[in-house]
């Protein structure tokens, strides 16, 4: 067996380097994940767009989830994330006008939907409409906080036009985000909550879908940001979310289609 000489040994190791390096240059792509700001209801509906996205592209997506007004102003304060996903346009555009997001990439990808849920230890009062939530057997109503959480506002809208708000505004638990108002049900400290559709639609017993029309439309609506390690990925992940692919994952975990 020849063995290679030491000079060309040394050789071979600097060509490899001068390929790999021309191959990283070519990809002009920062390593590690894409960092996405995401607003909660997305929680469930994130385990498949991930893993879709990544098996597109071959890049990682690295999600971090929160009310979307909470997201909103992290970015506008110069968190490092390469694409925001809010449930509603208003934060979006907020990010928009701090320079921390590219205008031109806004847009809608889907209609959140809201739900009622009622804990086990109360089942049996029959609560199965907004309005029977008026009545005594609940004595704490879980939601995400509307000064920041599109879902809180929704909720708010939906007991209202339900007739249930006076009554059942000095039992309103307020949480950080709508994904924490379940964690609430979940771990008995309330008896109801109005969450996100998306991440109650397979519970057992099942949970009550409220009327679209009880509240304002949920726009879900996306934006490339600026002030990431990762534009380009960030754009990439924008677009992705308007593909057919994730729009069928989407629509699957219980979201509506946008308005067009």
């Amino acid at each position: 067996m020849i063995r290679p000489s030491a000079r060309a040994r040394a050789l071979l190791c600097f060509l490899l380097a001068t390929v790999l390096a021309a191959a990283s240059a070519c990809r002009g792509r920062p390593p590690g994940a894409i960092q996405v700001a995401a607003a909660s209801d997305l929680a469930a509906a994130a385990e498949q767009l991930g893993p879709a996205f990544e098996r597109e592209t071959g890049r990682a997506v690295r999600f971090t989830f929160g009310s979307s007004g909470m997201l909103s102003r992290q970015i506008a304060e110069g968190a490092p994330f390469d694409a925001f996903l809010s449930a509603s346009p208003r934060y979006v555009d907020t990010v928009i006008e701090r320079g921390a997001c590219v205008r031109a990439s806004r847009a809608g990808y889907a209609r959140g939907r809201l739900a009622l849920v009622i804990h086990p230890s109360v089942a049996g009062a029959q609560i199965a409409t907004l309005s029977a939530l008026a009545g005594p057997a609940i004595q704490k109503i879980a939601i995400a906080n509307p000064d920041h959480a599109p879902y809180g506002v929704a909720a708010r809208e939906a007991l209202s036009d339900a007739g249930a708000l006076e009554a059942v505004t000095p039992r309103l638990v307020l949480a950080e985000n709508a994904r924490q108002a379940l964690q609430m049900l979940e771990s008995g400290n309330v008896e109801a909550a109005l969450v996100p559709w998306s991440l109650v639609r397979t519970r057992t017993p099942p949970a009550i879908l409220v009327a679209a029309a009880a509240h304002q439309p949920i726009e879900q609506t996306l934006v490339a940001c600026t002030r990431g390690r990762d534009a380009e990925g960030g754009a990439e992940f924008a677009a992705f979310l308007r593909s057919e692919t994730a729009s069928a994952i989407l629509l699957d975990h219980g979201f509506d289609p946008p308005a067009r």
